[in-house]
C-alpha cells in the first residue's frame, strides 16, 4: 500500500447511514450541503490494530508509486483510485468535515 503513514477519514457503512438517516429527517439541514466523514487513521495504523486484536504478526507491505498499478489493478482496483492513492490525491483532498456524532445527537 502507497502512503501506509498517510491519515484519511473512513467511516463504517452503517455509521454513515445513521448519519444519512438523522439528515434528511432533521429540518435543520434542508438545503444543506453535509458532509461526513470519520477520524482520519492510517493503513499502519489500522494493521497495529489488527495485530493487536489477534496478536498474529500481520504484515504491511509499503508499495512504491510504481510498484502499485501492478499489484493493485489485479484485484480489481480502478486505475482511477490507483492514480489517486499513488499521487498522494486522495490523502491530500480528504479531511473530516463534520463527526458522525455531530449530526446523530
Amino acid at each position: 500500500m502507497p502512503y501506509a503513514d498517510a491519515r484519511m477519514p473512513m467511516i463504517h457503512e452503517s455509521d454513515l447511514a445513521e448519519a444519512i438517516t438523522h439528515v434528511v429527517l432533521d429540518d435543520r439541514f434542508d438545503g444543506r450541503r453535509v458532509d461526513v466523514a470519520g477520524q482520519p487513521i492510517s493503513a499502519a495504523e489500522r494493521v497495529q490494530a489488527l495485530r493487536d486484536a489477534t496478536g498474529l504478526p500481520i504484515a504491511l507491505e509499503e508499495l512504491s508509486a510504481e510498484e502499485a498499478p501492478a499489484v493493485l489493478g489485479p484485484t480489481g482496483m480502478s486505475d482511477h483510485d490507483i492514480e489517486c492513492l499513488t499521487t498522494g490525491q486522495l490523502y491530500n483532498e480528504a479531511k473530516a468535515f463534520g463527526s458522525v456524532e455531530e449530526f446523530v445527537t
